[in-house]
């Protein structure tokens, strides 16, 4: 019902738009008309007088509908040149049915204009609406790597997810615990593809892929033989990144500049209305159903989003049971405007922590 009605406002606030744009076309339109036709004609003067018109009341349309269309306060030249693309297709059509309509039924030049616009209406609406004035899309749909190998596992791994669908409807910062991997392996597995998960930059490609195992994984970490480490390296290097690339994970440069590339990239597609999925744990190889200890890097994205929409983003805890791979949300936690981010800060790492251990069922 909620959409019906903003729907029919947005149609209405549209229609306001095309009035006051074609109140400003038709005032052009009949003052240019009036003084050149005497001089060039009939034909002549509906053309160069629908050209003046349109790049007058074009300006005026634009600005109007970019408010209109755009949720996000930002800045968008992809629509300037989207707008009048479709500027010129709809100029050229209104000039040839105008002339079309005055001469065949030998109607009044004015009144051909406004039954030419009015009946292109409806379609310049639904352009401007899909395509022109479209939020920026973010190549986030998940590859087809990605959906075999998840059906695969979805095949033998349990997963029941318990989470409030409206979760999945708007922007949503969650929340996870690691426990060694099982929780982004359960998370990836299960949830749905609106879900973007940060992914540490060293998994998207073969030779950084393979150093982490190699050097870190199965010599340091699991002490395995350096013969077989070096197979298990170089298969999970050949694996795991087109894998990581086809999941299209968020890739995160930590201790590097280049998290702002993670950050930027993040705000994008939390302004697609989409999900974002973080595993924060310090110690991500602790088995422990606890979180303890969190990177806080994270809590930049409400500074930048607030930034651009003036808006609090929600965070929320996703309790993740390994007994019975169940992923469950917790309450959404907000910053708010009462105090500073440094203060709330913590406080909302406290509230994240607390609520993905509590009790899990």
């Amino acid at each position: 019902m909620k959409k019906f009605i903003d729907s029919i406002k947005r149609i209405a606030k549209y229609s306001r738009n095309f009035i006051i744009s074609a109140i400003t076309d038709i005032t052009i339109f009949t003052i240019v008309v009036f003084f050149i036709k005497p001089i060039l004609g009939s034909g002549k003067a509906i053309i160069i007088a629908t050209i003046i018109a349109r790049i007058t009341s074009s300006f005026v349309n634009y600005n109007l509908n970019k408010v209109l269309f755009y949720k996000k306060k930002n800045t968008h030249d992809r629509s300037f040149v989207r707008y009048y693309m479709l500027w010129l297709t709809l100029l050229i059509s209104t000039t040839i049915i105008t002339y079309l309509i005055n001469n065949v039924f030998s109607t009044n030049e004015v009144l051909a204009k406004m039954i030419s616009d009015m009946s292109l209406g409806v379609f310049s609406y639904q352009i401007q609406k899909h395509w022109v004035f479209s939020e920026k899309t973010i190549h986030t749909k998940k590859g087809l790597y990605f959906k075999l190998v998840r059906l695969i596992f979805r095949l033998f791994i349990k997963g029941n997810v318990k989470i409030d669908d409206q979760i999945f409807s708007k922007e949503y910062i969650l929340i996870g615990h690691h426990q060694n991997f099982y929780g982004p392996f359960l998370a990836l597995t299960w949830l749905p593809d609106t879900v973007s998960f940060w992914v540490v930059d060293h998994l998207f490609n073969f030779k950084d892929c393979f150093d982490m195992y190699y050097n870190f994984t199965f010599i340091k970490t699991i002490k395995l033989p350096r013969v077989i480490a070096l197979i298990l390296s170089f298969l999970c290097a050949l694996l795991i990144p087109p894998l990581v690339r086809s999941s299209r994970s968020i890739p995160v440069y930590r201790d590097s500049k280049d998290i702002i590339k993670t950050l930027k990239l993040s705000i994008d597609i939390l302004d697609k209305g989409e999900q974002i999925m973080i595993f924060p744990d310090i110690k991500y190889n602790d088995d422990s159903p606890n979180m303890k200890e969190v990177y806080t890097g994270f809590t930049h994205l409400e500074k930048l989003y607030y930034k651009a929409n003036n808006n609090h983003i929600g965070f929320v805890p996703i309790i993740i049971n390994k007994e019975n791979g169940m992923l469950i949300n917790t309450s959404v936690l907000y910053f708010n405007d009462e105090t500073s981010f440094v203060l709330q800060k913590n406080v909302l790492i406290n509230k994240i922590i607390d609520s993905i251990n509590s009790k899990q069922s």
